[in-house]
């Protein structure tokens, strides 16, 4: 038996601060129970929003009401397949989508394991953004869209973000492995440093007693170097 080697290559590009995936494709699969479409997105040095040949595909009209039918929308484009430019700026993806008669409700289902790291991935509502998640596609791997309320009806928002590699350092802990979910995260502050060790020395002055000072008198008499106070001191650590 003939034995073939796939080689899979995920080329990457770094600048200061930023490392993201080059290039990256990831399957979406839309399904309305009966009927599935697995729908295309990625990123690319050639890829503009827009469609480009070799990179894209289009998607065909659409259907007839009552039918099955899925796509990705840039203004007037319509795309079953959809790479953008692989820079770090957030692109907004809009999915349209309706389940045959009787059939529903729509489920899109994706590998969160094969989400390329350095990026983020969430699904909002298609009205202004806000009225639904942001669901973040590293931590689940399927959606039901009848799950909304009726908020993802009849589409919803992909938006897909680079993540800098310091973030992405903090979000996993110090871990640059694994598909973890990369939100921008605060590092927490580090400790002050502690104060140096200084020695502080204090001094007492205390009066000489008459019978001190008398047996000073004598041993001045041979030193010369008698005193009427006495210093005495102590060292204190801090």
């Amino acid at each position: 038996m003939k034995k073939t080697a796939f080689l899979f290559v995920v080329l990457w590009t770094a600048s200061p601060g930023l490392a993201t995936a080059q290039q990256f494709e990831f399957p979406v699969a839309v399904s309305d129970g009966t009927n599935s479409q697995v729908m295309i997105l990625g990123v690319h040095p050639n890829g503009p929003d827009g469609f480009d040949i070799g990179l894209d595909q289009l998607a065909p009209p659409p259907p007839f009401p009552g039918a099955f039918d899925v796509r990705y929308r840039i203004g007037t484009e319509d795309f079953l397949t959809d790479i953008r430019f692989n820079d770090a700026a957030q692109k907004t993806v809009t999915m349209l989508y309706q389940e045959a008669a009787g059939q529903g409700p729509i489920v899109l289902t994706w590998d969160r394991q094969n989400l390329p790291s350095f990026w983020t991935f969430d699904i909002t509502d298609n009205v202004n953004g806000n009225l639904f998640g942001p669901l973040d596609m590293t931590s689940v791997n399927t959606l039901d869209v009848s799950s909304a309320g009726g908020l993802l009806d009849p589409g919803l928002r992909i938006l897909v973000t680079g993540v800098s590699q310091a973030t992405r350092y903090v979000a996993t802990g110090g871990s640059d492995t694994g598909n973890a979910p990369m939100r921008p995260t605060l590092a927490p502050r580090l400790p002050t440093p502690s104060a140096r060790p200084t020695t502080a020395i204090s001094s007492t002055w205390a009066p000489i007693s008459s019978s001190s000072r008398a047996s000073s008198s004598k041993k001045n008499s041979h030193t010369g170097a008698g005193r009427g106070c006495a210093v005495v001191g102590h060292a204190e650590g801090g």
